[in-house]
């Protein structure tokens, strides 16, 4: 076996890349980033050299370049410019796993502790060290998954949670106001569903698109299918994000998703996250829907959107 047998299906390039695949499919289709095999059912399969251009080229994009100017280097000058973003866009884009779990680990010390101002500030100090949009994905996210489980577990109380969340909260007006999207910039509307009230996906969405180049608009939770589409009516948004934790009946859930999809005008996106979203992903699979499964893939996709690549 070597590196230019096809071995690889689908779901391990998606593991071993962190691309979607819808973006996998779009990049292939659009931009022929690769060519992979495909069996006699169908299937494509990807060789090992596939599966690292493909990482490259997404670890080149997350410094916001346009994956349609990557495609015509070669591996050996996208390892140069990923080095050279690196060196040059500060500690930023530098960062390893290791740095953010220490950051992580430092942010939920504070919470057991219940130390507000020590957890404002590792929050703080991980944006400065990562970069805002690295630091909402590979920090707080992580970081309120870990206080969601310490909560269940009995290790947390209420008010270690209420109290940690009124600092994430504050840290998340802080990254959205420093954002300055342009005049020309895409929008996006962001909301959770009628009933559902953790709101902190809906949020994180709307700080990441801040921190990537979108204008964004907190239309908050619990919002009635009728009143999130009247918020959305006369805004030139691009999409609408939704998010998506709670899921107690998947047929209601899946039928409020449907009736918002219904309410926007169709070349309005609709782009549905969260664990709950990701439960019922398989009645959602329409290309008027997209689903993806956490925040750096909703970065993903919205950068495909800015680029006009993904259609209703």
């Amino acid at each position: 076996m070597t590196d230019s047998t096809p071995l690889h299906p689908v779901r391990v390039v998606v593991e071993r890349t962190g691309l979607t695949p819808d973006v996998l499919r779009a990049w292939e289709r659009r931009y022929g980033a690769v060519e992979p095999v495909r069996t006699a059912g169908g299937q494509r399969l990807y060789t090992s050299a596939d599966v690292e251009r493909l990482a490259l080229l997404h670890e080149a994009t997350r410094s916001g370049r346009q994956i349609g100017r990557l495609v015509a280097l070669d591996d050996a000058a996208l390892r140069d410019l990923i080095a050279a973003d690196r060196r040059e866009a500060s500690p930023v884009a530098a960062a390893s796993p290791v740095d953010a779990e220490r950051h992580i680990g430092g942010a939920y010390a504070a919470v057991e502790a219940m130390d507000p101002a020590r957890l404002e500030r590792e929050l703080r100090q991980a944006a400065f060290a990562l970069g805002a949009a690295p630091a909402l994905s590979r920090v707080v996210a992580p970081l309120l998954e870990r206080i969601g489980l310490g909560w269940q577990h009995g290790r947390l109380s209420v008010g270690h949670e209420h109290a940690a969340s009124a600092v994430i909260r504050r840290f998340l007006d802080w990254i959205s106001a420093a954002a300055s999207p342009g005049a020309d910039a895409p929008a996006i509307g962001l909301a959770t569903l009628e009933g559902e009230r953790h709101e902190f996906g809906a949020m994180l969405a709307m700080a990441a698109a801040l921190a990537n180049g979108w204008s964004a608009l907190y239309f908050g939770p619990e919002m009635p299918v009728r009143d999130l589409a009247a918020a959305a009516a006369g805004r030139k948004l691009t999409a609408v994000g939704l998010s998506v934790v709670y899921v107690d009946d998947p047929g209601r859930t899946v039928t409020a998703i449907r009736q918002v999809r219904d309410a926007l005008p169709a070349d309005v996106a609709l782009v549905v996250g969260g664990s709950g979203a990701v439960r019922v992903r398989d009645r959602l699979a329409e290309p008027e829907v997209r689903v993806v499964q956490d925040l750096e893939s909703f970065v993903a996709a919205i950068r495909l959107l800015a680029e006009g690549r993904l259609r209703q």
